[in-house]
């Protein structure tokens, strides 16, 4: 069981919300009851209707036009009004059967059995006078037709007493719930005038007793969101102030961390997981300036996909996509920790490798052009191939600055584009 210091935070919290907690309950069970009794007779009409007096009601239309198909036989003799009475007294003999089952007051039971039996009176002569094939000028047709509408007037006044019965029953049932939802209106207004005044009482309460640690609190955000990530909340109190301080701290240290991983995204392409552009040109500035100092060579490589707007064109963006990720990952495979690689741009990539003649990283750059046409790019299940052309320059062979270098290793590129594609190319001097 857990012990709570009268004194803590906790057990203050805990104490002003549990006042509030038990009035709710409290007035919640009053009204529920009183709702919940309100909507169960509601709910009682309703089904009462729909199982019992709607029923009824359908039945009542359905014998009115029951005897429409037998009159416009007399009428004009056609044949398809037996087709259509025989189906009404089909669905009116099956109305009868459902009703006289969901109705359950024996008197008004009684009213549906009578009007029931008027009602097979009523179809025994209505198919009399179709048997007979009686027309509209015979005296006797008109005597049957005459008593044929007097049964089915009859047969719907029963009916009609048996739904005055059960209006009764539903008009008792709906007062219930009036006089359920008067009360509960009641109770509604107790809670809206009670309730708020204990949450108001309570609020005030618990605001006096946070509102100094807060403030505390509040002073060391305003460090963080000033860039601060290393504030120290030293907060201390004899409450869990001093637990949200200590979460605080965990807080800072995470955003922290968080920062660290938002720079790595910033620096990074997002579909090949290389540098970007604008890191490649920060950190090729950085390895000149090492480079001068050091007195070691630093080598560009310039890599280019051939003929990629094509198979862009041909297979779609989506695929062009992953070849560059394919592609992208073959150069963090045949380069050092300690060299760069990022995508330039498009479908171009650049190589910085540090301490690294050109000559010698040349080595490197055919190493990446066959890993490239060795590879197999499959597009629904068919091998593709893709080759690269690769041009080289040094650093301070070929530039003494960063841009310079940029351009000789282009202009590299563009001499292995022009001599045929798939080679690598290293500037001259």
């Amino acid at each position: 069981m857990v012990n709570l210091q009268t004194n803590s935070l906790k057990f203050k919290i805990i104490a002003g919300f549990a006042v509030i907690f038990i009035a709710v309950v409290i007035f919640g069970v009053l009204v529920a009851t009183s709702l919940g009794r309100v909507i169960g007779d509601y709910r009682d009409a309703q089904a009462f209707m729909k199982k019992q007096a709607h029923p009824i009601a359908h039945l009542r239309a359905d014998l009115l036009k029951a005897a429409m198909p037998v009159n416009d036989f007399l009428n004009t003799m056609n044949y398809d009004e037996i087709d259509q009475f025989d189906k009404d007294r089909t669905d009116i003999d099956r109305e009868f059967t459902l009703l006289k089952k969901n109705v359950t007051n024996q008197r008004t039971r009684g009213f549906i059995v009578d009007a029931e039996t008027i009602w097979i009176k009523a179809r025994v002569q209505g198919v009399s006078i179709l048997s007979a094939r009686y027309s509209s000028v015979d005296n006797s047709s008109n005597m049957r037709m005459e008593r044929f509408e007097r049964l089915i007037e009859s047969s719907i006044v029963k009916l009609d007493r048996a739904e005055a019965r059960l209006a009764e029953k539903v008009e008792k049932r709906l007062q219930s719930a009036k006089r359920f939802l008067g009360l509960a209106n009641i109770f509604i207004i107790v809670i809206w005038i009670l309730t708020p005044t204990i949450l108001v009482i309570a609020a005030l309460w618990l605001i006096k007793i946070v509102l100094s640690p807060i403030a505390s609190l509040q002073r060391g955000a305003k460090e963080i969101a000033s860039g601060d990530l290393n504030h120290d909340f030293a907060f201390r109190s004899s409450d869990e102030f001093e637990q949200l301080a200590r979460e605080f701290n965990v807080m800072a240290m995470r955003l922290k961390e968080n920062r660290d991983a938002l720079h790595e995204l910033a620096i990074q392409d997002g579909l090949t997981e290389l540098y970007n552009h604008r890191e490649f040109q920060r950190l090729l500035r950085h390895e000149i300036e090492r480079s001068r100092r050091t007195k070691k060579p630093v080598s560009l490589l310039f890599l280019d996909i051939d003929n990629f707007k094509n198979y862009n064109d041909t297979f779609g963006h989506k695929q062009g996509d992953s070849a560059l990720k394919i592609v992208a990952g073959i150069l963090k495979e045949q380069v050092r920790q300690i060299d760069v690689a990022a995508r330039y741009g498009g479908e171009e990539f650049a190589i910085i490798l540090t301490g690294t003649a050109a000559k010698k990283a040349s080595t490197t750059a055919e190493r990446i052009r066959k890993a490239v046409s060795t590879q197999p790019f499959i597009v629904n299940e068919e091998v593709n191939q893709l080759s690269v052309s690769i041009g080289i320059a040094e650093f301070p062979e070929n530039a003494e600055k960063a841009g310079d270098l940029i351009e000789a290793a282009d202009l590299a590129l563009y001499t292995a584009k022009r001599n045929g594609r798939d080679r690598v190319c290293i500037q001259s001097k």
